[in-house]
């Protein structure tokens, strides 16, 4: 899937009311952790290099928070992977 495929895909599933279930069905939190452990980052340290709250990351790991694209964008840059690699689709 490439960026801009998964832009069009969050901009479309954002417009439904649900939108908790959509992150469910992605499981970015999920892609976020594994991804900055992989590479022994600490929230504190990724908070730093993407300028997206400590809080707000664990949040959104702990699948409190449902992140805007600028976020995902921001946290995809200090991971140094692509925007679409946070995404694991899920099968219902």
């Amino acid at each position: 899937m490439t960026e801009v495929e998964v832009i069009l895909y969050s901009f479309y599933f954002l417009t439904y009311k649900n939108v908790q279930q959509v992150n469910n069905i992605l499981m970015i939190e999920l892609r976020i952790k594994e991804i900055r452990l992989k590479r022994n980052m600490s929230q504190e340290e990724l908070s730093k290099l993407s300028s997206v709250s400590a809080s707000y990351i664990s949040e959104l790991e702990s699948n409190s928070k449902i992140p805007s694209i600028l976020t995902l964008c921001k946290l995809a840059d200090a991971l140094e992977v692509d925007v679409s690699e946070l995404y694991i689709y899920k099968k219902k």
